[in-house]
């Protein structure tokens, strides 16, 4: 058995010796006088080629009539539930429209109805009822996705020309953007920052991760409150995640506002826990840099480095860990705190907006 198998080795060895690479397939075409040379390299593909591919049929082109005139943007099968699909898209371009026609990427179409919309946020769910299956999009982590990583933001084909646009960079850290709607208190939306193009084919479209994970939803509105130009923004995939259930739950979005941007402990170095007189034994827990003025935040005494440990009891290991529990409250709502400053712990109720 070992002799057939050293035989066997040996053999497959050699053929990948003598197996010459693939040379690009050349054609000369005579034009007149001039001779132009193509050469054609067959079978080139990359991750993002591979990514971008796998996506597509989980991506749909939204239209909606506006004065007349056919508005086109990008959708993304999020759930299925019975024979109902989800689709998530941007708010800020379904603008409270009641219907749309969503065409899937095998080219039908199906009328679908909104299910409701958070401007916050931008996020946007509409139902239909295609004839055939439909897979979501495989949502990731947005607390696993590093500073400088490679994203792609995907825009859905659109039939009329084919096309489905796709932008390649990298990703910054998410931003916390401070979001002003009349008559409602303002909310601290988590948004990647990029440099993918944002055009009008990919809004409402997915910012994917090379796994082809969706890890934001792109957002003209994200975009504008940016302060950097030339870089989009897309709301994070998990702040989407919360709106849109909520959005298929009860067609609206609750949630209580504290008015604090924060990191997360866990990423600091001990350079800057020692800058911030913070024990190096202290390993969870958000830490604040930013109070905003007459918030519930200020109005309860908090102050720049303080660490908020736990929110009604839960361990806050994570900014998003802070998020998903206001997800959970409503204005008005009293919160317990258990805040550290200065190496003693106290807590301190916060009557939320």
């Amino acid at each position: 058995m070992l002799l057939c198998w050293n035989l066997f080795l040996t053999v497959s060895i050699q053929k990948l010796k003598s197996t010459k690479p693939k040379e690009p397939s050349v054609s000369v075409v005579e034009d007149g006088a001039t001779t132009i040379v193509q050469n054609t390299l067959n079978g080139y593909t990359t991750d993002i080629t591979q990514v971008a591919t796998k996506s597509q049929s989980k991506l749909v082109t939204v239209e909606k009539l506006e004065n007349k005139e056919t508005k086109y943007a990008s959708g993304i099968i999020f759930a299925t539930k019975e024979e109902q699909v989800y689709i998530l898209t941007s708010a800020s371009f379904i603008n409270g429209t009641a219907k749309a026609t969503v065409v899937f990427d095998n080219g039908i179409n199906v009328d679908s109805k909104l299910v409701g919309q958070d401007p916050q946020t931008d996020v946007a769910i509409l139902v239909c009822k295609p004839t055939f299956k439909c897979i979501p999009i495989s949502i990731g982590d947005t607390r696993l996705v590093k500073q400088g990583e490679y994203v792609i933001a995907l825009g859905a084909k659109r039939m009329q020309t084919q096309d489905g646009s796709v932008s390649f960079g990298v990703v910054s850290k998410p931003a916390q953007l401070f979001v002003q709607q009349e008559g409602k208190s303002p909310w601290i939306t988590s948004a990647f920052t990029g440099d993918v193009h944002l055009n009008k084919g990919n809004v409402g479209g997915p910012l994917v991760n090379l796994s082809g994970q969706m890890i934001g939803l792109l957002s003209p509105k994200m975009t504008d409150l940016n302060l950097v130009s030339g870089l989009s923004s897309a709301t994070s995939a998990n702040e989407v995640v919360l709106v849109a259930k909520q959005l298929m739950d009860k067609q609206k979005v609750t949630r209580g506002y504290l008015g604090i941007v924060c990191g997360s402990v866990s990423d600091l170095e001990v350079y800057e826990k020692s800058a911030m007189n913070l024990s190096l034994d202290v390993d969870s827990g958000i830490y604040c840099t930013y109070i905003e003025k007459e918030s519930p935040a200020q109005i309860a005494g908090f102050k720049n480095g303080d660490v908020i440990l736990e929110c009604n009891g839960k361990i806050l290991k994570s900014v998003f860990d802070l998020q998903e529990v206001l997800y959970t409250l409503e204005p008005e709502d009293i919160v317990e705190m258990k805040v550290m400053r200065d190496g003693i712990t106290t807590k301190v109720p916060v009557k939320l907006q």
